[in-house]
């Protein structure tokens, strides 16, 4: 059974803003007369935590400013202009890289900051180029640059990372080994370990993922002001937290690991915000999954709970986003990461759309969308009216919250769409 549009209809085509919209300023016998004005986000303020779930066409990027204005970045991927699949278009434009955009958008979300876009943390979830950026076409050199310069390590060299975060570091060690990586993630990974080498010859601050932990992403500026926000580590390197402390258990030995596995190991988080709850486990993989994946959404969909918002597993794609994983979660919201075709897939649609999973009304958002797939998803391509980049902002407290969906193709960052005042339960 699925549900489909309501909630739409209700919160999102509802609350439709255009560029033209129009406010009466009064008028002669000639009629009234109309001043014009685009509707932006307003500015980030103490207390609200915003999730922006940027689109460039060419990955994944996320960026936070949480309730004190600490900010974090959960990957920057660049997967060149050229792929082994058809890939959404460069956004806003082809211009600039997908790290120098991003940039950009950081320091114009950052203005009441007045931190030129400083990151407190970044963390890539996982050793792949659409999630970090690599040895791609659009990589480039760089005097007195060991390394190419694409998306985390382009990026590094546009703003200030404070303390960077990876599942590897130090040794790059951790399982999957580099024999039983396929090519191209070994050449992304060692140009990325150049980086790093830098950064630690520089003094700079970088560290291993840590499964279990609600401390390693910690507010900054005012901890004591907010003490219902925490971020828990959730999983990462084929473990999974217990639910109990911070204490871990392992899902998949090394021996069970092979090739192409990558997204098995990704780190995932939940954000908690009063009643307010956000769930982002990268590329995991669940069920009937193949390539040596291993089902990791199993194992995290009994430690998760209940979310308001889910940032799709692995871009929403055949293997991820399986029913255990839906029923645990529950999101009134789920959000999916696109720049390639089958992101989504209409067996994922369905599946999220089900309500004898769980019942009531629920959004399905996207950062971007491919004619050719809206032809493979049929209906379902419905169900995604809208793309660009998507805003969470969660209010003082974690009791309410609203999703808005900004402009892509410029960067005034127009409203497209928003859902009402909703409500964390």
């Amino acid at each position: 059974m699925r549900t489909r549009g309501i909630f739409y209809k209700t919160f999102l085509f509802g609350a439709l803003l255009i560029p033209a919209a129009c406010a009466c300023n009064g008028g002669d016998d000639d009629g009234p007369t109309y001043t014009y004005k685009v509707d932006t986000l307003p500015e980030w303020q103490e207390g609200y935590l915003d999730i922006h779930h940027i689109n460039t066409g060419r990955g994944n990027c996320f960026f936070m400013i949480l309730p004190d204005g600490t900010t974090m970045l959960t990957d920057i991927g660049d997967v060149g202009s050229k792929s082994f699949q058809d890939i959404t278009p460069a956004r806003p434009d082809d211009s600039k890289s997908p790290a120098a955009w991003v940039a950009d958008y950081i320091r114009y979300f950052t203005k009441p900051l007045h931190n030129d876009g400083a990151l407190d943390y970044a963390l890539l979830s996982h050793f792949h180029n659409d999630h970090m950026g690599g040895e791609v076409n659009t990589a480039f050199s760089q005097t007195g640059k060991s390394y190419k310069l694409s998306g985390i390590t382009e990026l590094a060299n546009l703003i200030d990372i404070d303390l960077l975060v990876d599942r590897g570091y130090p040794d790059y060690d951790y399982y999957p080994s580099r024999a039983a990586m396929i090519e191209e993630n070994v050449t992304t990974l060692t140009n990325y370990m150049k980086y790093v080498d830098e950064r630690d010859a520089a003094g700079q601050k970088t560290a291993m993922f840590e499964v279990g932990s609600n401390s390693q992403f910690v507010l900054q500026r005012s901890p004591r002001s907010y003490p219902d926000f925490e971020i828990r580590n959730v999983c990462g390197n084929g473990q999974v937290w217990t639910g109990s402390g911070n204490s871990t258990k392992t899902v998949y030995p090394s021996s069970s690991f092979k090739a192409g596995g990558e997204n098995s190991a990704s780190c995932g988080f939940v954000i908690t915000y009063g009643k307010f709850n956000y769930c982002n486990c990268g590329d995991i993989q669940g069920e009937n999954n193949s390539g040596g994946a291993v089902d990791m959404e199993t194992e995290v969909s009994k430690v998760v709970g209940r979310n308001e918002v889910v940032l799709c597993n692995h871009h929403a794609f055949t293997d991820a986003m399986h029913e255990d994983f839906i029923k645990a979660t529950q999101p009134k919201a789920f959000i999916i990461p696109v720049w390639g075709i089958n992101q989504p897939t209409a067996p994922v649609m369905q599946r999220m759309l089900d309500t004898s999973l769980y019942p009531g009304e629920r959004m399905i958002f996207a950062t971007g969308r491919l004619a050719d797939n809206d032809n493979n998803l049929g209906d379902y391509a419905d169900d995604i009216p809208t793309t660009g980049h998507i805003v969470v902002r969660v209010y003082e407290g974690g009791r309410e919250y609203q999703i808005f969906v900004l402009s892509d193709t410029t960067t005034a960052y127009q409203i497209v769409s928003k859902t009402g005042i909703l409500q964390a339960e």
